[in-house]
């Protein structure tokens, strides 16, 4: 008997082995982290939010990151470890907008739409004040 492998098996061991830990590594980056990206839009008229703040915070606490969105309202998060983190989005005059994110490796763009709230923001047109108690001083 010949105790060396035959070129056979030694050849489809080269082939086989690299698409198995590709397969175990699919959809990180090199080091092993993954990513969340998406794009945020206006709800009425579904044109880009840009310069908008998203913040990715994790599930279980810990230190969050903040993204801004570019000209095209998209975003992205780069050297994310494994796990589930909460997407947020809270633009003054506009309702709240969160999504979980479970990050597995490259997860695909996540689409958050905003609607504006029922009231103005704070200090733009709508705003009231009640005078009704007030005294004012003549100055003399």
């Amino acid at each position: 008997m010949n105790p060396r492998p035959s070129v056979g098996w030694l050849l489809a061991a080269v082939l086989v082995f690299p698409s198995v830990v590709g397969a175990q590594s699919q959809g990180f980056d090199r080091a092993g982290r993954g990513s969340v990206s998406g794009r945020v839009v206006f709800f009425s008229s579904n044109s880009p939010a840009q310069r908008v703040g998203v913040t990715l915070a994790p599930f279980t606490g810990g230190m969050a990151s903040t993204a801004q969105t570019d000209a095209d309202g998209e975003f992205q998060f780069n050297g994310l470890h494994q796990g589930t983190y909460i997407l947020s989005v809270n633009e003054p005059g506009y309702e709240l907008v969160q999504e979980t994110v479970q990050v597995s490796g490259i997860e695909p763009g996540i689409m958050l739409s905003l609607k504006k709230t029922g009231a103005p923001p704070s200090g733009q047109a709508g705003d009231t004040a009640d005078i009704r108690g007030l005294a004012v001083k003549p100055l003399i």
